[in-house]
């Protein structure tokens, strides 16, 4: 069974309003992960709560007004790589990193970024979706020196 073209499985009993509503419940509770849909151009086409927490704007600043190289280090911008990591995911299906990334603050910090291609129902590609984690408290632990049991 796939959702608009994206594969899911679920039981014959999960009826469609049940699979819709179930998704929603995982965006909305996907606090720790900035998950972005995307049109080929890139433009924002929704933005979950983890997102709003990870970068700081409010869906209403973003969502069908500005594109994700608003997110993006604007060197990797300028240099055209943000626009390769995009071309490379639609030629593989997914591209899979760690990028720096930029806040509404103007903060940098590290993400892991997976960035898949969003098919119809014909699948030819209709967008992107971007799945990332905020690696700041990670990269703090590992930084920190370890302690050893007495």
């Amino acid at each position: 069974m796939s959702i608009r073209g994206v594969p899911f499985a679920a039981t014959p009993e999960m009826g469609m309003a049940e699979q819709v509503a179930f998704l929603n419940s995982v965006l909305e509770g996907s606090t720790e992960y900035s998950i972005i849909a995307m049109d080929l151009d890139a433009k924002i086409l929704a933005w979950n709560d983890g997102a709003r927490r990870i970068y700081g704007y409010e869906p209403e600043d973003v969502v069908g007004k500005v594109t994700t190289a608003l997110l993006h280090d604007p060197a990797e911008v300028r240099s055209g790589q943000a626009q390769k990591i995009l071309d490379d995911a639609l030629a593989g299906g997914k591209w899979e990193g760690r990028l720096q990334r930029r806040r509404k603050n103007g903060t940098r910090f590290s993400a892991h970024v997976t960035i898949t291609v969003r098919r119809d129902a014909s699948e030819g590609p209709i967008g992107f979706t971007m799945i990332s984690r905020d690696l700041t408290e990670s990269e703090r632990i590992e930084r920190e020196p370890r302690q050893t049991a007495s």
